[in-house]
């Protein structure tokens, strides 16, 4: 597994490196001090798991550099290293697989790469998406539970909107959600359904996606919207 280490406390950052060796002595990692000399490495190492502090004393916080990473390198597993819990609902804004106090790293590290390694697993496998009927074409089109971030109907029709483009299916989104069966992706209204992993604002009654999109959640799905989206969040905690 190739792993780099961003923190711009070089302590912390030889500490968190020992614990990352403690659990992984035979993986490639490499240390940053700087995030824009890791952003620089990027393409060339592509690191399968990156440990991000979210204070680096910069202008844009680990959380800024998480996203651009998410787009750059979106099969890579980002983990939060923070000094402080109340960064963890900002976190939610970039992609990310757990949450890490540095006073708890010498007991979570073990939990880190326990579910890092079962999401690999996960994702390795052919149900990461669906293939669904498009109205344009005979062929299925294959999508990735991650790459949706919202469903919704129109007319007669079921709209996937994916992060590059919208897919256009003849199927009822009630019959689309039945073949994903992702505890990730949630019907939030009658014409709606939102992937949990993709929201970027969350109130009662709507949602901001991480596209922009403001999805709304009707009354009917308010509470299990916030019961399946807290349980989201408790698990990458």
């Amino acid at each position: 597994m190739r792993i780099a280490v961003c923190d711009d406390n070089i302590v912390i950052l030889s500490k968190e490196e020992n614990c990352i060796r403690k659990h992984r002595p035979d993986d490639e990692i490499r240390c940053y001090r700087d995030p824009d000399k890791l952003m620089s490495e990027l393409a060339g190492f592509e690191p399968e798991v990156i440990f991000m502090d979210i204070d680096l004393n910069k202008d844009e916080s680990g959380i800024d550099y998480a996203m651009k990473i998410n787009d750059i390198l979106p099969e890579s597993y980002i983990v939060f290293v923070s000094q402080y819990g109340e960064y963890a609902v900002e976190a939610h804004r970039a992609d990310h697989i757990y949450y890490v106090l540095k006073d708890d790293m010498d007991t979570k590290f073990l939990s880190v790469f326990s579910r890092i390694e079962k999401k690999m697993k996960s994702d390795s496998k052919a149900g990461e998406g669906v293939y669904v009927n498009t109205l344009y074409s005979r062929d299925k089109t294959f999508v990735k539970f991650r790459d949706i971030i919202y469903i919704s109907t129109a007319q007669r029709h079921t709209e996937i909107h994916t992060g590059n483009n919208v897919i256009v299916s003849n199927t009822k989104i009630d019959v689309i959600l039945e073949d994903m069966g992702s505890d990730d992706i949630v019907r939030c209204h009658q014409s709606f359904a939102i992937n949990l992993a993709n929201i970027a604002n969350y109130s009662r009654e709507e949602v901001v996606m991480k596209n922009g999109a403001f999805v709304p959640i009707s009354r009917k799905y308010i509470a299990s919207v916030r019961d399946a989206f807290v349980a989201y969040a408790e698990q990458r905690m």
